[in-house]
C-alpha cells in the first residue's frame, strides 16, 4: 500500500516523497491534505487489490484544525458503501489519541493505570506465591509487567508521569515479596534495588532517551522528520524537548550511538535516584547498613527449598517493610495506652528497643524457632551492640568497628562460592528465612 500511495499524501519538510500512510504490522493509518483526497486514496487502493476495510474498526478524526473539524462532522463519510463514524478519540497501537491533543496523554495514562491494575490483580496470586521459586516470579515480572508498563512511555513528557501510574506499577513490585499493595511504610526505591527491578520513572526516562537515539538512525521518513523539526506554531515539540532535557546531563554526548549513551545514562539515573530518595528515613537506614552490597540473594533462593516465604520476609525486614505493633502505634493505627509498648508475643516492655530487633534476638516466644539461627548468631561478635547484630544478621555491615573494620558475615551469609554456616553448610539468609517463616506462621506479630 505504501508504494501504491506514493503519488498521494502530504508534504513533510526534508522529504522528497509524499507521505500518505503510516504502517505497522497489519495496521495502517492514512493521512491526507483534504477530505476528498482521503476518500480517493483509500477507495482506489482497496478496489485495485480487491480488499475490504473493517469499517467497524475505522474512524475519522481531525486534530487541532477546528474549522476543518466542524466541516468534517457535518459530512457523512462512507467507505465501500459503509458509513465511517466521526470520532473524538481513537486508539491506535494501544495509544488513545484525542482530537484535542492536549488531553491525549492524560487519557492514555488513565487507561495504562487500568491495564496495570487489572494485570496486578490477575498476577498477584502468582507473583506472591510462596511455592513458586523467586527467580521464576522475577522473570515473569520482567517479561509481563514491565513491557506493559513501558508501552508508550516515550510519548509522556518528562514531568508528566502520572502518580497513579507509578502506584499501579509499584503494586506489582510489592507483590513479588507478598506485600499488600496498600503497604506504604517502606521505600519502593529500596525494594527495587533489593529485587533488581527498575522504577517506573527510570523506565520512562530510558524509553524517551532510547527513542530519541534510535529514531534518528532508522532508514524511514521518521529520521528525516526528526532532522526537520520546524513547526511554526509550536515552540516546543517532542524532537526538540527531549534533547534539550538530555543536555542537562553534561557528560552525555548526543552524537554517540545508543549502545554507549545508555551506559552513561544508567550511571546518571543511579546517582539521581540516590540523591532524590536520600532524605527518607527508611532509605537512610538501608544505606547505613550497607544492604546495597548484598542485594540479589532473593533470586538465588531458588536453590534452597522451603525458604521462599521466609526470604520475602527477609527482604521486607531489610527495607523496614514489616508492620509490627510499634510501627502501628507510630502511624496512629493502634492506641498506645492499650498496648503499652509491649511485645505482642512475649508481652515484655520494649522501651526504646525496635520490635524487629527484639524478635530476632531476644523474644522468648520464639526461643525454640531461634535455634535455627544458632550458627549465624554464633558467628556474630557478642561485643557488637544489639542494633549492629541485627544489621549483620540481615547481611549488612556493623556501624561499630571490630578490629578496625565494619563486621559482616560476607559469603557465609550469601552462600557465594559454596560458603555457608553449620553442617550441612547453608547460607545465612536461608537459615534466617526459615526463622522468619516460623515467626510468620505464628501470626501475632507480623502482618501483610
Amino acid at each position: 500500500m505504501a508504494v501504491a500511495l506514493r503519488a498521494e499524501g502530504i508534504e513533510i519538510p526534508g522529504l522528497e516523497e509524499l507521505v500518505a500512510s503510516v504502517l505497522f504490522a497489519d495496521d495502517v493509518a492514512i493521512v491526507a491534505e483534504s477530505e476528498e483526497q482521503l476518500g480517493r486514496i483509500s477507495e482506489a487502493w482497496a478496489e485495485r487489490w480487491e480488499m475490504l476495510f473493517g469499517v467497524k474498526k475505522c474512524g475519522i478524526m481531525v486534530c487541532e484544525d477546528q474549522e476543518l473539524r466542524e466541516r468534517v462532522k457535518g459530512t457523512a463519510w462512507h467507505l465501500q458503501g459503509q458509513e465511517v463514524p466521526i470520532v473524538s478519540e481513537y486508539t491506535y497501537l494501544g495509544v488513545t489519541m484525542q482530537e484535542d491533543d492536549g488531553e491525549s496523554m492524560s487519557v492514555f495514562q488513565e487507561k495504562q493505570v487500568q491495564r496495570l491494575r487489572t494485570l496486578a490483580g490477575r498476577l498477584r496470586p502468582f507473583l506472591s506465591s510462596k511455592s513458586i521459586p523467586s527467580l521464576v516470579r522475577f522473570r515473569i515480572f520482567r517479561s509481563l509487567v514491565e513491557p506493559i508498563a513501558r508501552w508508550g512511555l516515550e510519548l509522556i513528557g518528562w514531568s508528566d508521569l502520572s502518580g497513579k501510574l507509578k502506584t499501579a506499577y509499584s503494586q506489582c513490585v510489592k507483590a513479588l515479596v507478598g506485600s499488600s499493595s496498600k503497604n506504604t511504610i517502606y521505600s519502593i526505591y529500596c525494594l527495587s534495588l533489593e529485587l533488581g527491578v527498575p522504577l517506573l520513572e527510570d523506565l520512562h526516562f530510558m524509553a524517551r532517551a532510547r527513542a530519541f537515539y534510535k529514531l534518528r538512525s532508522l532508514k524511514t521518513f521518521i529520521a528525516v522528520l526528526m532532522a526537520n523539526v520546524g513547526v511554526p506554531y509550536r515552540k516546543l515539540t517532542w524532537t526538540t524537548g527531549v534533547p534539550r532535557y538530555l543536555k542537562t546531563y553534561p557528560k552525555l554526548d548526543l552524537g554517540k550511538p545508543w549502545s554507549e549513551a545508555k551506559v552513561n545514562l544508567g550511571k546518571y539515573l543511579l546517582a539521581r535516584r540516590e540523591k532524590e530518595y536520600d532524605d527518607r528515613r527508611s532509605v537512610t537506614a538501608w544505606k547505613q547498613a550497607r544492604y546495597v552490597n548484598t542485594v540479589g540473594f532473593w533470586k538465588v533462593a531458588i536453590f534452597h527449598s522451603g525458604v521462599a516465604k521466609g526470604v520475602n520476609w527477609v527482604v521486607r525486614a531489610r527495607c523496614a517493610g514489616i508492620w509490627t505493633v510499634k510501627r502501628a502505634i507510630e502511624f496512629g493505627l493502634v492506641d498506645a495506652t492499650t498496648v503499652g509498648g509491649k511485645c505482642a508475643a512475649c508481652m515484655v516492655d520494649l522501651g526504646e528497643t525496635p520490635e524487629l530487633q527484639h524478635i530476632l534476638l531476644d523474644c522468648t516466644k520464639f526461643e525454640e524457632a531461634r535455634r535455627v539461627l544458632e550458627g549465624v548468631l554464633g558467628a556474630i561478635p557478642e561485643t557488637l551492640p544489639p542494633d549492629d547484630r541485627t544489621r549483620v544478621l540481615l547481611r549488612g555491615s556493623s556501624i561499630t568497628a571490630v578490629e578496625g573494620i565494619r563486621f559482616s558475615l560476607g559469603q557465609k551469609w550469601s552462600g557465594a562460592n559454596a560458603e555457608g554456616i553449620g553442617e550441612p553448610k547453608l547460607p545465612g539468609f536461608a537459615l534466617l528465612a526459615k526463622f522468619c517463616s516460623l515467626v510468620w506462621s505464628w501470626g501475632g506479630v507480623f502482618s501483610e
